[in-house]
């Protein structure tokens, strides 16, 4: 691969008082597979020895690792500081508490490259995965992205895509200091929306998703804006957590399937017909969870239903989604619950089942 195919991609990594954490979160970029990288760590005003700690892995990283230090300002001022200065043609960012896993950049560039104008966006994990990880791209329209990363929890991360420089400079995008001030929360999906809109208007190519996780999400720093933020509003919910289990939801998910159905949103274009389909095997997984959790007894003709018999058509005739298609097949209420709160809590137990279910329906998407 020559040098134009192997383009530098600039990582950018705010850090605050991330002494325990940042040399780790350091040598998980100088071990990516892909090895042409630079990386930029702000020091957001630390109070501890996290400039000292990073600047020890310029042993492991040479020139490649740049250290800036600035007074406190959070973490959209410290991501700007880093915006400031990369040169690389693509830009990625990891939190200092977190993990890039080794080919997150080689995942990244290959699917820019074999789709240039699209947005390649990544699976991220909270659990270590055991195995390695799989090149299964999937292109998305709008809608379809749309649908897949409202259910997803994907949508407003930043750490999970690849953003192309030329957008971000066009666009003069940066992260909104002023709308989102030092410990507050918001501007990761604020940044990501703007840059998203920006990108369409340059390219009617959406989104390549990379379906595999390649980024380590712990959230492990007792001193980060998440974890101040979730001490300081105890009614905010661990967003890594399934939703509360609700009251009669099934029934009236099942309702709500007939209505589609009875609408004829099945029986047309049959990409629609796909997004509609994921969308409400997704919404009934939900649903036989919180029936269960609650105590509810199932309905006795739940699996012989006509709404569930014509999702799992589409998603049979179209080959898409076949872990649910298994799942509703097999009528597996437990395991459709357990599936659910794997997927929420994007546990390696759910990659581990959706890569299993693709081996054993070949040519699924």
């Amino acid at each position: 691969m020559n040098q134009s195919d192997r383009p530098l991609v600039s990582v950018i990594i705010p850090a605050y008082n991330a002494e325990k954490w940042i040399a780790e979160c350091i040598g998980s970029v100088a071990a990516q597979t892909y090895t042409n990288w630079e990386c930029i760590v702000v020091d957001d005003g630390s109070a501890d020895n996290t400039r000292a700690a990073a600047e020890k892995m310029k042993t492991a990283c040479g020139e490649r690792l740049t250290v800036l230090s600035k007074p406190n300002g959070g973490a959209a001022s410290a991501r700007n500081a880093g915006l400031t200065v990369a040169k690389g043609e693509y830009v990625v960012f990891v939190d200092a508490d977190d993990l890039a896993l080794p080919q997150e950049l080689e995942f990244a560039v290959r699917a820019v490259k074999e789709s240039p104008d699209a947005l390649v966006i990544w699976d991220y994990t909270h659990e270590a995965p055991r195995e390695e990880p799989v090149w299964a791209p999937r292109l998305l329209d709008r809608v379809e992205m749309m649908v897949a990363f409202q259910f997803s929890g994907g949508w407003v991360m930043p750490y999970n895509k690849l953003f192309q420089k030329r957008v971000l400079d066009k666009m003069s995008c940066c992260f909104d200091e002023e709308k989102f001030p030092r410990g507050t929360v918001g501007e990761d999906g604020d940044f990501v929306e703007r840059y998203v809109v920006e990108h369409w208007k340059l390219s009617e190519a959406c989104c390549c998703y990379l379906q595999t996780p390649l980024y380590l999400n712990r959230i492990i720093n007792e001193n980060s804006i998440c974890a101040t933020y979730g001490r300081d509003n105890a009614a905010m919910r661990d967003a890594r957590q399934e939703d509360a289990p609700a009251p009669g939801y099934l029934t009236k998910a099942l309702e709500e399937v007939h209505g589609v159905q009875q609408a004829g949103s099945l029986d047309r274009d049959p990409e629609m017909a796909c997004q509609v389909a994921r969308h409400y095997l997704s919404v009934l997984s939900y649903g036989v969870y919180s029936a269960r959790a609650l105590g509810e007894e199932l309905p006795a003709d739940l699996w012989n239903r006509a709404e569930i018999t014509a999702l799992l058509e589409v998603c049979r005739k179209e080959k898409v989604d076949p872990l649910n298609w298994l799942l509703f097949r097999t009528r597996a209420a437990a395991l459709i619950s357990r599936v659910y709160v794997a997927r929420c809590r994007r546990s390696a137990l759910y990659y581990r089942l959706d890569k299993l279910a693709h081996l054993m329906l070949p040519g699924w998407k």
